[in-house]
């Protein structure tokens, strides 16, 4: 057996204890008290936010060099996703249009 052994003794943070306690309290509020889904998700993120849980300087330098998951990606793929995103949206709002909809 030459794979590799997943390691027990892992530790957890507190950030991260306190992110998954907060993500088990988004998802009771939402079924548990059916509170709308975004309502709840925007509570979350503020609580991480206002209890420093959060690391927004980490998260933005990824957002700047990639995707959500910090992978790279050069600007021809950026464009090309963005510009595919773009007609989709517009198409949508083509399709919604209506004479009485669209300003003169």
């Amino acid at each position: 057996m030459g794979g590799r052994q997943a390691s027990a003794s892992l530790p957890i943070s507190v950030k991260q204890k306190a992110t998954i306690a907060l993500i088990v309290a988004v998802m009771l509020l939402v079924v548990a008290f059916k509170v709308n889904i975004g309502m709840a998700a925007l509570a979350g993120v503020i609580a991480m936010s206002a209890l420093r849980v959060s690391d927004d300087a980490e998260a933005m330098r990824r957002f700047r060099e990639g995707d959500s998951h910090g992978h790279r990606r050069d600007r021809a793929d950026r464009g090309a996703g963005e510009e595919r995103r773009l007609d989709l949206f517009v198409g949508l709002l083509a399709r919604l249009a209506t004479k009485d909809s669209v300003a003169p």
